[in-house]
Order: structure tokens, then sequence, then C-alpha cells
């Protein structure tokens, strides 16, 4: 049987890590095999609880828990010496953590950091909030209009000569002093810098793209890389994932009362919710027959990955079978493969709905496929270091292949009596209270493994991973002839993509026919760069087309909707819906750079605590007594809350991924989805990552859409009504629906324009985002360039309809 090039087996050659009393991959194998835990109180130097705690749960703005888990921090090391002296300086230190340790697992790898033997090297990079520094900005961008309200509130008390104006200059001036940093700062702490600073720092040339797919990121990162790896485009690729600790993440999950305040216990009947820590980890991937052929040491071998959406749900935070149980069997091959597996590293975050809802998944799976009698260990490694967020998927891949190596199951810590909603005694399922060995299969046959990783909104990644036991020909289906894998590599000439529907919102053109009606009567040589700028303030979305209340409506971040708006009239144009199209084999993807109205204007209301401690201070200077300046604390949180009401949203737009999340489920889809964030060159990579997706055959159908919503403070201050397309004022969203060209049946479904290969690559810029030139620089509206260029209309070649 001919073999697909995206069955091919990929390599793990080098690994490294930063975990919570981990600093590399000796220490955390020895904190799993001895069952201990990384949990503590969070420390005084990483938050002052005393602002952000209260045992209460679901308070705005504040955590119901004292408990994390932190990284021993250390100081950039040799990993920056191709950076230049200013871009180290400006780059967040989240970044910077993240470049150490893939320095550490290239060089696990056999390699020279600094002179790898080919620089066309691929990073991934599963990521969404940097260090607190992004926080920070927000203050500063903000501090005129925050001193603007003070000074308002204290004049309106008449009965009290407060000088106004002078203690809203003090607010200002210590909210600048203390949070205010020199140089590009803004752009320097976006998602996008984590992928891009690293291509700097190992001076790599291949493609660059920072992921947000919520607590799956980093295994959507290993899954990216090993379908680039599967393409050809790159002989070798960097996936990871990158979180750091910090209030805000804290408040959100106790918001949602889904912290504990008592410690992490997957599985266990009294789990109570998650306890959020950071981490740090990196894989370095090639194709199994190089790494062989290059005398590479293999670490383990990935063979297959699986991603799916949950579709609408139950809401944003509540996780579904249908999903979960998709993504698994989409990671195996074949039955047999699925049947095979031995170990399963969950996800399992401790909440006692998302432990059952994974167990009962994984369970029917598992159970179907497996002999009468057959019994795997499921384990979870947040028992030992909590919730690492974004590096989640990475940690408990690491962990398991660790295990694999070492032929051993570390016991799953803080279970005494195990979830009661699972039936165990029918379950293909066991927890291993006791570390257990994990003995050969035999019969030439390998240890073999599959990894979960979620994400709220409907998130969900499966990786299958197996021990290497000495050729290729051992690791892939049976049946599949491997040395046809590297002939069928995707042809350029014809492997076609069809953009087969077209949608856009944008202040001059509500629609395509209105835009293109402007393009008819404007077009010049620099069209669509000269798209008029300007707001949305007059849109408001159809809550009845898809039945959302009106409240949620509401409260979410208007960019969300701008995106659904910009979708809808895309599927429209396509016909695709009414047609009948397998939802199941719909994939969504979002480039939008991290940023905008809504999260700068969350950052006030988390940042609230810090700022009425700096008021409280200076209204004691100023002689005003502490039951009045308490007062007057308390009225000015009401003002700004009132103005900035972001901080009490619980439809989970606080989270970039949520961007992906309320297409998928407004329209009830079950592909892959997932964020992209890769600054000005986020739509080339967004329309690659999409053919990728039909190229590979895990989509028939491909969503991509690209908005920008940030008219706040920091762009009215940068902008003028005489500057047009590339400036920040600019906002909305375009959508485009890909189709491969060869499944368009030709007289029943119009192609607007036709993707090549080749044609992607002449025009793409996605391997290089502006960091990699030492320029933090980023225009935010350079998200819509790529993605309005197909939607002029350009002659269509005839094809044969497949």
């Amino acid at each position: 049987m001919t073999a697909s090039p995206y069955q091919m087996p990929i390599a793990i050659v080098g690994m490294a890590c930063r975990f919570p009393n981990s600093d590399n991959l000796e220490s955390y194998w020895d904190l799993l095999i001895n069952g201990r835990s990384a949990i503590q109180e969070v420390p005084a130097e990483r938050a002052d609880l005393s602002l952000y705690y209260d045992s209460h749960s679901k308070i705005a703005g504040k955590t119901s828990s004292r408990l994390g888990a932190f990284i021993n921090h250390r100081h950039w090391s040799d990993a920056g010496a191709l950076l230049p002296d200013e871009l180290r300086e400006l780059a967040d230190p989240t970044h910077l953590q993240f470049c150490d340790v893939v320095a550490e697992a290239i060089q696990n790898s056999g390699y020279d950091p600094f002179q790898l033997p080919d620089p066309k090297v691929a990073v991934y990079v599963g990521h969404d909030s940097p260090s607190t520094n992004f926080g920070d900005d927000a203050l500063i961008n903000y501090a005129d209009e925050l001193g603007q309200e003070l000074q308002d509130l204290l004049r309106a008390d008449v009965s009290n000569a407060y000088p106004a104006a002078d203690i809203a200059q003090e607010l200002k001036n210590r909210l600048f002093n203390r949070f205010a940093r020199t140089g590009l700062a803004t752009s320097a702490g976006r998602t996008s810098e984590i992928a891009g600073l690293t291509s700097r720092a190992f001076n790599l040339s291949g493609p660059s793209q920072g992921i947000n797919s919520a607590c799956a990121a980093s295994l959507h990162s290993v899954g990216l890389a090993v379908r680039s790896l599967q393409s050809g485009d790159v002989s070798m690729a960097i996936a990871g994932g990158a979180s750091i600790w910090q209030p805000d993440t804290a408040t959100e999950f106790s918001k949602a009362g889904a912290h504990s305040a008592t410690g992490s216990r997957p599985f266990d009947d009294g789990a109570d919710g998650v306890i959020c820590t950071e981490g740090y980890g990196a894989v370095i991937l090639k194709p199994l027959n190089k790494a062989i052929a290059d005398g590479n040491r293999i670490w383990g071998v990935i063979s297959g990955v699986g991603a799916a959406s949950d579709g609408r749900g139950k809401g944003i935070w509540a996780p579904q079978t249908t999903g979960q149980k998709l993504a698994i069997r989409r990671a195996y091959a074949s039955p047999e493969k699925l049947a095979s597996v031995q170990l399963v590293e969950a996800h399992a975050t401790s909440t006692p709905l998302g432990d059952a809802t994974e167990l009962k998944a994984l369970s029917e799976v598992f159970g179907e496929a497996f002999p009468s009698g057959k019994k795997i260990p499921v384990t979870s490694v947040k028992a030992n270091i909590g919730h690492t967020l974004e590096a989640a998927g990475i940690a408990g891949l690491i962990k398991t292949v660790l295990s694999i190596q070492k032929t051993e199951i570390p016991e799953q810590i803080n279970i005494q009596t195990p979830n009661s909603r699972l039936d165990w005694d029918e379950s293909p399922l066991y927890i291993p209270t006791r570390r257990t060995p994990w003995p050969s299969p035999g019969n030439g046959h390998a240890r073999v493994a599959g990894v979960n990783a979620f994400g709220f909104g409907g998130y969900n990644m499966h990786v299958a991973v197996e021990e290497y036991i000495g050729s290729p020909v051992t690791q892939i289906p049976v049946g599949v002839d491997v040395g046809s894998m590297q002939e069928s590599l995707p042809n350029p000439s014809k492997k076609e993509i069809a953009v087969v529907g077209r949608g856009c919102l944008l202040p001059s053109a509500e629609n395509m026919e209105q835009l293109l009606r402007d393009r008819n009567q404007n077009e010049g040589p620099n069209w669509p760069n000269e798209v008029a700028p300007g707001n949305l303030d007059h849109f408001q979305y159809d809550w009845r087309r898809h039945k959302i209340p009106p409240k949620q409506l509401e409260q979410e971040d208007p960019l969300h909707y701008f995106l659904l708006e910009a979708v809808d009239q895309a599927l429209a144009d396509s016909g695709l819906m009414e047609s009948g199209i397998d939802l199941e084999r719909v994939g969504t993807l979002v480039a939008s750079e991290m940023g905008g109205d809504f999260t700068d204007q969350l950052q006030i209301g988390l940042r609230l605590p810090e700022i009425s401690r700096e008021l409280a201070s200076i209204l004691q200077s100023h002689g005003i007594s502490a039951a009045d300046g308490e007062t007057i604390c308390n009225e000015y949180q009401e003002k700004c809350l009132h103005r900035w009401p972001q901080v009490a949203d619980s439809t989970g737009s606080f989270h970039h991924s949520s961007l992906a999340s309320r297409i998928v489920r407004s329209l009830d889809l079950n592909g892959p989805m997932c964020v992209i964030d890769n600054a000005s060159c986020s739509t080339s990579s967004l329309v690659e990552s999409a053919c990728e997706l039909l190229w590979s055959g895990d989509c028939d159908v491909v969503i991509c859409v690209a908005g920008w919503r940030h008219r706040g403070a920091e762009s009215l201050a940068s902008s003028t009504s005489e500057q047009r397309f590339s400036q920040p004022l600019l906002e909305g969203a375009t959508a485009l629906v890909l189709k491969r060209h060869a499944d368009v049946v030709l007289g029943d479904q119009k192609v607007h324009h036709v993707i090549t290969k080749s044609s992607l690559k002449d025009t793409s810029t996605s391997t290089m985002p502006p960091s990699l030139e030492g320029k933090f620089e980023v225009s935010p509206n350079s998200v819509f360039h790529s993605i309005m260029r197909y939607l002029k209309d350009v002659p269509v070649p005839t094809t044969k309809t497949l």
C-alpha cells in the first residue's frame, strides 16, 4: 500500500524542560518517579496576596487560592549570543527563558545551538500571556484616562475641596515610575515574539509561529511541527510551550470556580479544581528516517497526531467527549495501532467535571479498541506540578517519553478515592498508585502511549508516541510502503487550493459587494493597502442568527463578532452549508495579534488592587483620613469597572484562544482550530497552515479569518485621520473559505482564486517576523494584508473534476 507522507513517523531527537522544582530532564524525572509534589504557597516575590487573595470564590479580580508551583528562574545565559543587545534588553523574560530551554534541547540532540547544519528549522511555540510586562504596558497606555477618571470623581464631591488635578497627576506619575519601561516595550511583550525571538537567537530561517489554543497550545505546536516535517518543508523543527504564573490567570480560574484552594488531585473524588503553575518545555523533531541516517539519538517516535474541537457544546468551560474522542481516534492510523496503546497521559486538570468527561471519552475509545479484559494505566502530571497552562501538553509528552526510556511508570499521587463518576470495573483504565515497571509488549512491538491536551473553549489534541525499536519500517502501519513516503510528498503543481468563499467587515465596506464596488471605483497600484481607516462603532451583530443570548453578546469582546460576521458571509458565499458538508471535517484558523482594546481594558480591572494601593498612599500624603481614603478608593474602583467592565466577563473573552472557539461553537464545527499570532506575518502563516490542513487530509474545508480591534489610548495617541490602511485605526475582519481544488465540482461551485504550494511560498513572509530584524514595531492592521489579496477575483485555471 502506498503511504501518504503524512503517515511518516517523526523522531524526537532532543528534549529539555524547566518545570516547577525541575530545572532539567533529570530533576523532572526524579520528581515524578519519587512521587513528589512541587505545589506550594505563592511566594511574596511573585504576588502580594494581600491584594489578590480572597477566600471567597468567584470574586472578580481575586484568586481564591494561595497555591501555585514555580520554576527556578535563571538569568539569560549564552543562548543570547546571536541577539543584538537592544533586542535582548527589550525582550520579555518569559521569551528569553524559553530560548534558554530551546538551547538545552538542541544541545540534548547533539548539535551546537549556534551552528546547526541546516538553518531551515521550523519553530512552533504554544504561548499566550508573556510576563506581567504586558499588563504594565496597558496601565501606561491608559494612565491619562485613569487620571482623568480620578479627577472627575474627586471634583464631583463638592463637599470637599480635594486638589483633584494634583492627586490625579501624582497617580499618573506613580504608574509611570512603577510600570514604564524604555524602548518599544508594547510590541516586545506580544505573544508572537516568542517564536520570532527563538528563530533570531539561533539564526533559523524556517517557518516561525506562535500558537494559541489555550491549554492545548504546546501539544498543538507539536502537531503543527509534525505536519511541517511530513510535508517536506523543513527537515528539523522545534516545538514546545511556555507559560508563566501570574495573578491574572489565577483570578480568572477562580472567577470560573475552577481553581482549587487545597491542591491538585487528578482522578480523585475530592478533586476541586486546578492549581495554576508555570513551565517551559521543548522538543527537537526530525523525520525518523533522517534521524537514523544522521545518527541522532532517538528519544521516542511520534506516530500520529489528532486535533478536534467540541462544536457547540454546553459552554466555554464545559468539556465535551465528542471532540476528545475525535482527536484521539484521528491520531492513530489504524484500529490495530489504537489497540496497541499501553499508557495514557491524560490532560486531567483536577476539576470534577473535566476529569470525569475525559475518563469517559478515554474509556469509550479504548474500550471499543481493546480486547476484553485489557486495562492500561492512566496518569496526569498535574498532580506533581499543577497545571502549567500552555505548557501542559509538552509537560505530559516529555514525561511520557521519559517513562518509555526508563521503562517505568511513575505513581499517580494524591489519590484517596478514584473519581466515582466512572465505573472503574468496566473501564479499560486503572490508576497506578505506585511506581510500576513497564514491560516490553514483546514480539518486536514498541511501547506505545497516548498524550492528551485540552483547552477551554473546546480545543482537543492527542499525540501518539512510541518507543524506537530499530528502524522506520517497524514504526509505521502494517502494509504501508515506507519507501513511497518521500516519493508521495505534495507536488506543488497538483496540490491546488481553491478559495470558494469570501467575506469582510471593514469600516468602509460591510460586505464583499461594497468592498469590490469600492475597488472597481478606486483601485490603484496599492489596493488593498488604500482601504480607508475607521472603526466599527455602528456595527451590531444579529444575535438571532446563531441564537447567542444578547447579554452574552454585550459582555464579549466585539472582535468575536467582527470575525463571526466575516465568516458567516464567506460561508454563505461558498454555499457549502446549504449543500451539506461534514462539520467534523471543517477546520477553523484565526489570525490576530494578541492585544487590542478588550485585553488592555481587562488588564485595568485586574490591576485595580495595585492602582488602589498607590491611590491610598497618595491620599494619605494629602492628609485625607483613612476612612475617607477607603471610600474614595472604593468609589474609584467602581467608576473604573463601570467604564471598563471587562474583568466581569464570563464568556472567556479574556483569553485570546476564544476567538476561534466563538466561531466553532456558533457553527457547531468539530475540525481542528487554533489562533495564530505571528505579528505582521500572521495571515501569511494563517493561509499556509490552512493549506497544510487540506493537503494532509486533516480537513476537507478550512475557514480562515483575520481580524483586529484596537482603537484605545495607545492607538489614538499614535494615529491621525490622514493615516491609512497600515495604521491602527482600521479595525474589522476578512475571511476566506478554502477547499482542495480537486474536490470542487466545476459548474456547481464558484472558485475565486487558486492557491498553489509554489505560489504560496513565493509570496509568504511568515518565515521572518519583524522581531527577527531587530524591530519590535508592528502595525496591528498588517493582519489584513495577506488575506485581502485573495479577495480579488483572478482568472481560475480550468481543471478536470476529480
